[in-house]
């Protein structure tokens, strides 16, 4: 495993994220393991009504935030992370 972290959210419910073997994963408080898609080094970030995950495919900086659960790609990159606050969410990385 590389990259991952852990968030809380809304009403003390946890999300965690990771990557085995070049597969992104996410688990909640369910303990229930759900596939991403394929990528590298994921980061998590939520607030009180949602979180966001970020991470990357290649060149591709991908983002995952609820209730959508499909990544989109949002940039080209490495090294991405992602921030919230009460107002929005804030992704970085290097290109």
């Amino acid at each position: 495993m590389d990259g991952g972290g852990l968030t809380n959210f809304g009403n003390n419910k946890l999300m965690t994220v990771w990557q085995r073997e070049g597969i992104i994963y996410k688990a909640g408080s369910d303990l229930r393991e759900d596939v991403i898609g394929q990528g590298r080094s994921p980061s998590i970030a939520g607030n009180d009504e949602n979180f966001s995950i970020v991470f990357t495919n290649g060149d591709d900086v991908m983002a995952m935030h609820e209730p959508t659960a499909i990544p989109e790609k949002i940039g080209n990159g490495k090294s991405a992370k992602v921030l919230s606050t009460e107002d929005g969410i804030l992704y970085l990385w290097k290109e």
